[in-house]
């Protein structure tokens, strides 16, 4: 829809052409004119949650053990084990130049075919990542990733996960040649006190009036202020990324970020300055700043895991930090994969991914930039975690999952850690994520799957038909598989939510400069929805692409045939979702029609026909 500009009235909005409820439904006039009980079941705590296109063909990327650089030879092998014929569309190619590659490829249900792959890499010394990229038919992306490491002109293939690092001997940190970071995130900030608290999420949205509302039946499902009050212990970062600045350079200090923990000093009391960046694993070289890393200080002749820190911090929206270091002998600086929000390691609860610098004696007069030699794609989902985090705080929600239900984030994952023999990416009820090592170039799942925590966290007990085995336009029972199409239509909105704009379903140059305007993880929401009302066995509903786009249009402020209105507030869709914990899409949508029936509404929906037509565009009904 169109972006409208500041209305000052009804009378005013209707000469403008645009009118706003008290509900929050902005709407064109034009638009005008043309809750149930249910029984929550328990679900077994392990339920694995598989990302959203668990059907998605598999590609096998092979190469040498090793090569020239400038030439080379391998194979691309694509497996459809899935029951539908799928359609494969190249997307693009990582760091591969001069080969001969499908851009479509049609594969029937179980089928598989390879094909040879020749041409050569662009890619400098050091550790690095080659692959292709491939849409789906069925939504989503396929992705056949090596990691390499270059080096005199040749590559070898490297294991993702397979390195040491932090241990005696590997502490070498490569400072990046071209000190200009790449346009990222800024104002990743530390609350260290004080912070926003959030009442109930009123279904009367805030919008340019106020229109009083009698309260309904069946409408007192809100939220509880102690339950989704951000815990100001865990909930300690905050986004702002329209406050970045390209220009800024390396030096610069953002804020005053120092040790939460300061121990007693010894000799030295003074604040080193650092800066932790990364290097994306994608075709683009440029750095990303290592938002909200952990950052300590640890005495010199000491490990950089399980040692008493003589400060610590997090890493802000420009991975800047300060640390009031206290010693009287040399210390060193440790970076790891963990915060109060997320924590990734090579398994669920141990092997944290740690980097270390090399001991000093002395505290550098300016600010020390580090990036880390090698990450393998840690780093890319760790990106996309912290943009997902940030999501859900500026909308009022504490993502942060504590105790035995922390979010804990195992990368690579391997065969049998979700559904089937093969690595593949899931979330499970007690806070467990696997993340397979081509999704990490795949971006989307990290959020969809952290979606699924958020779900978790606040939707107790899961509802009936969870899990299993979908794809984004698959058919499915809207009885049988109810709880699939419903949390993942959900966790797909959010991704797009956290990673696009209100304009497009597309990365925001904000987030990933280097992906900007490319769709996220392959989908444009602005699509309708499968229609499965004519597919045996499923019907109305039947998709969780019914439910994802729809939760898009009444989200979104872009025009789309039926879709001719939009929430006034960004976060409504996600505080209304998680404080009604609906079981069945059927239910969700009744929510959002209630709104549209509201005495302020009724009028420009036309008592909710035009709300009923965006369900039907996408495949759903109320």
């Amino acid at each position: 829809m169109t972006k409208t500009t500041k209305i000052l009235g009804a009378s005013t909005a209707l000469a403008a052409g645009i009118l706003v409820s008290g509900t929050g439904l902005l709407v064109q006039p034009e638009a005008a004119k043309a809750h149930v009980n249910h029984a929550n079941k328990p679900v077994q705590h392990q339920l694995h949650l598989s990302h959203l296109d668990s059907d998605a063909p598999l590609i096998k990327l092979s190469l040498p053990k090793s090569g020239s650089s400038k030439r080379f030879s391998g194979k691309l092998q694509f497996h459809n084990n899935s029951r539908h014929e799928v359609t494969l569309t190249l997307v693009r190619t990582i760091r591969l130049s001069n080969s001969r590659l499908p851009k479509r490829l049609r594969l029937a249900p179980g089928a598989t075919k390879t094909i040879p792959l020749s041409g050569s890499i662009q890619a400098r010394t050091g550790f690095t990542s080659v692959g292709v990229v491939y849409s789906s038919s069925m939504g989503g992306q396929s992705m056949g990733v090596v990691n390499i490491e270059v080096k005199n002109g040749k590559f070898r293939p490297v294991k993702t996960g397979g390195f040491r690092l932090g241990e005696k001997g590997s502490e070498a940190i490569a400072v990046p040649s071209n000190a200009r970071i790449g346009p990222g995130v800024r104002g990743y900030k530390r609350f260290l006190k004080g912070g926003r608290t959030f009442g109930k999420a009123s279904k009367a949205m805030k919008g340019k009036r106020r229109v009083y509302q009698p309260k309904r039946p069946n409408q007192d499902n809100q939220f509880k202020p102690e339950s989704l009050k951000p815990n100001i212990q865990s909930r300690l970062f905050n986004w702002l990324p329209h406050e970045w600045q390209p220009s800024q350079v390396i030096s610069q200090v953002v804020g005053n970020y120092f040790s939460l923990f300061t121990p007693k000093a010894v000799a030295a009391n003074t604040v080193y300055k650092g800066r932790f960046v990364f290097r994306t694993t994608d075709s683009s070289n440029i750095f990303l700043p290592a938002v909200g890393v952990g950052v300590k200080a640890v005495k010199g002749d000491q490990s950089c895991h399980h040692t008493p820190a003589l400060a610590r911090t997090t890493a802000d929206g420009n991975g800047n930090f300060q640390l009031r270091i206290n010693t009287n002998g040399s210390y060193k600086i440790c970076y790891y994969t963990k915060n109060p929000f997320i924590k990734i390691g090579r398994k669920t609860n141990s092997n944290l991914y740690v980097w270390g610098d090399p001991a000093r004696n002395s505290i550098p007069n300016s600010r020390v930039v580090r990036q880390p030699v090698r990450h393998d794609g840690v780093f890319d989902i760790w990106f996309e975690g912290m943009a997902f985090q940030t999501s859900m705080t500026n909308a009022g929600i504490d993502p942060v999952r504590t105790g035995g239900n922390r979010i804990r984030v195992k990368f690579p994952s391997e065969g049998g850690d979700c559904s089937g023999p093969n690595p593949w990416s899931c979330a499970y009820t007690d806070g467990k994520v696997m993340i397979m090592a081509d999704h990490a170039l795949r971006h989307g799942v990290m959020s969809h799957e952290l979606a699924h925590q958020v779900d978790n966290k606040y939707h107790q007990p899961r509802p009936a038909g969870s899990g299993g085995s979908h794809s984004f336009y698959g058919c499915y029972s809207p009885s049988a598989r109810a709880g699939m199409v419903v949390r993942e239509g959900w966790a797909n909105f959010e991704m797009a939510r956290a990673l696009g704009t209100r304009g497009s379903s597309r990365f925001r140059n904000s987030y990933r400069p280097d992906l900007a305007n490319q769709l996220i993880d392959s989908k444009n929401m602005d699509s309708n929805g499968a229609n499965c009302s004519g597919v045996a066995g499923s019907g109305v509903n039947g998709s969780e692409s019914n439910v994802s786009t729809i939760l898009w249009d009444f989200f979104d402020q872009r025009n789309d045939n039926s879709d001719s209105l939009y929430y006034v507030s960004p976060n409504y869709i996600t505080n209304m979702y998680l404080s009604l914990n609906p079981d069945t899409a059927k239910i969700l949508h009744t929510r959002i029609l209630n709104d549209c029936k509201a005495d302020a509404n009724k009028a420009v929906t036309n008592n909710g026909q035009v709300c009923k037509n965006i369900f039907a565009q996408n495949g759903g009904s109320d």
